[in-house]
């Protein structure tokens, strides 16, 4: 437990030789106070304390619970040199031998939900820090289990939840299924009142993710053809992260059954977007790609551009300050035309307003495609980025001109060859000049 005098952590520490700025900037052990005459404050004074291991067993950071007074009711250690929140999962260390010999993974978002579900016996059980699950989880969860269970509160940040876990989960191919209690129940809550053989139906019971989610959402949606067609593309978003042919041709036999919708019209909705050809010229003054080239139909083989592209646009979603710099530059100077230029374009244009950026981005005018890659870059963790944001800002804008130079000198070379061919030198030479212009640039 957490000492409850202000300084116990920080003075042992100083005792013990240890430097404070190691343990207040680097690991957040210790925070510095803001008040005159007081040093250093312990973070997680008079707070319940939860150990957080990596999946090897080392110690890498606390959670702690408030036990009175005012304050958040569970804080986290920060990110830190040891520890990213987005690849750890608390109990992990000790859940992994039961998940590689059962398959299945119960994940909740709760330390004491992990805790009621060991001592219950099921050892299979871990849970989030205080996010939500990220790509590297899953990545974490496929090395010991093959199906998923998502076991999280019956509310609405619950479902949220839910639907987020779902939308990582599915593209790993990993079988994602939904443990329902009952309404205000979570798992410490249910255990206290059940035994772990009522635990154990519910467990028995749960269904696939994607089955739960178009029901849902048919069902919320209501019969209307304009919510109905709203309904039905938010689903195929979904659809389209399965990566088995198999599945997600089941899924759309049940999606056209009850939506009455026809079979082969929700085929072609679902189907890869094909990748058109990229026109001959582009600005060397701008040195933006061609209009026609679509960020959808290169995701499936993303180029190192696209993968700074998708950086950006987690940080115009996470920080007003990426949004200012956006701004000012211009969104064509990060964004190549397409989805994800939309995307970005509709994040500069809001207002800083407290309402999370995140929720105001989910608007039903975006096509399936859209929701899906917004989905996707959402689930990632915004920490990941949150010590050195505007640094990666203009890592990542440098990358995006660097490699559209790269796609004007291959243009370049085939132009060359062409006024070769064609014998006009002239058009060689200018060709040949902005080539040398281009490598010196990217020399330099």
């Amino acid at each position: 437990m957490g000492a409850r005098g202000w300084e116990a952590l920080a003075k042992h520490l100083r005792a013990k030789g240890f430097d404070p700025v190691w343990a207040r900037d680097r690991i957040g052990l210790i925070r510095a106070s803001h008040e005159q005459g007081r040093g250093d404050y312990d973070l997680f004074r008079a707070r319940l304390l939860f150990p957080i291991f990596d999946e090897r067993g080392r110690a890498v950071a606390f959670g702690g619970r408030l036990l009175q007074g005012s304050g958040p009711k569970y804080i986290n250690s920060p990110e830190s040199p040891i520890y990213h929140k987005s690849r750890v999962l608390y109990g992990l260390c000790q859940a992994r031998d039961a998940m590689r010999q059962s398959g299945d993974a119960i994940v909740v978002e709760g330390y004491f939900d992990q805790m009621a579900l060991y001592r219950a016996g099921f050892c299979n059980a871990v849970a989030t820090c205080g996010t939500a699950l990220t790509a590297e989880h899953v990545r974490l969860l496929k090395r010991f289990a093959d199906r998923v269970l998502l076991l999280f509160d019956q509310d609405d940040a619950g479902r949220k939840a839910t639907v987020r876990a779902m939308d990582v989960l599915v593209p790993e191919g990993l079988q994602t299924m939904v443990v329902t209690l009952d309404a205000g129940e979570d798992p410490d809550s249910f255990l206290c009142k059940h035994d772990a053989d009522d635990m154990r139906e519910r467990l028995a019971a749960a269904r696939p993710a994607l089955e739960m989610f178009m029901a849902q959402t048919l069902e919320e949606h209501g019969a209307g053809i304009e919510n109905r067609a709203r309904a039905v593309e938010k689903i195929l978003a979904r659809l389209r992260l399965l990566p088995g042919d198999i599945e997600r041709d089941l899924y759309l036999k049940e999606l056209a059954s009850r939506t009455g919708l026809d079979e082969a019209l929700l085929r072609r909705k679902v189907r890869p977007v094909a990748q058109p050809s990229v026109p001959p010229r582009v600005s060397v003054v701008t040195a933006r790609p061609p209009a026609a080239v679509d960020s959808r139909a290169v995701a499936a083989a993303p180029s190192v551009a696209l993968k700074a592209q998708r950086i950006l646009l987690r940080l115009l979603l996470s920080y007003e300050v990426a949004r200012d710099e956006a701004r000012r530059i211009g969104i064509d100077e990060l964004f190549d035309a397409g989805d994800m230029h939309l995307l970005a374009e509709r994040a500069v244009a809001l207002p800083a307003e407290n309402a999370p950026l995140e929720e105001k981005m989910r608007i039903d005018d975006l096509d399936a495609t859209q929701q899906g890659l917004l989905s996707g870059i959402l689930i990632e963790d915004e920490g990941l980025y949150a010590e050195n944001s505007d640094e990666l800002f203009q890592q990542c804008r440098e990358t995006v001109k660097k490699e559209r130079m790269k796609q004007r000198l291959q243009q370049l070379q085939g132009l060359m060859r062409e006024a070769e061919r064609g014998q006009d030198f002239s058009g060689l030479a200018n060709w040949q000049r902005e080539f040398q212009e281009l490598t010196r640039r990217l020399k330099g």
